[in-house]
């Protein structure tokens, strides 16, 4: 599966490693700790979230199933707020 950043989306990035989102629609602002900052980059990559989730485990040196449910639990919460979108385009991986 691959995700979109939604086009009402602004990032900004703050001093150590942390970020603010803007949903400029419905001005409601999102944080990101370091952890969160590094997946949405990748997201603004176009990385798909398998990927994601495996840079994750070999950058912060988790477990990969807990690397996994790190990554879709703040996916989940950046679709719910409208921050993502799902690519219809792509192929479903997970």
């Amino acid at each position: 599966m691959n995700v979109l950043v939604a086009e009402e989306v602004v990032c900004t990035e703050l001093p150590d490693d942390e970020a603010v989102l803007l949903h400029v629609g419905t001005r409601r602002i999102f944080r990101l700790n370091e952890t969160g900052l590094f997946i949405w980059r990748m997201i603004a990559q176009g990385r798909p979230v398998a990927e994601i989730g495996r840079e994750v485990e070999q950058t912060f040196g988790i477990p990969g199933a807990q690397a996994t449910e790190d990554v879709d639990e703040l996916i989940g919460a950046l679709i719910a707020e409208g921050l993502i979108t799902k690519d219809q385009g792509a192929g479903d991986e997970r």
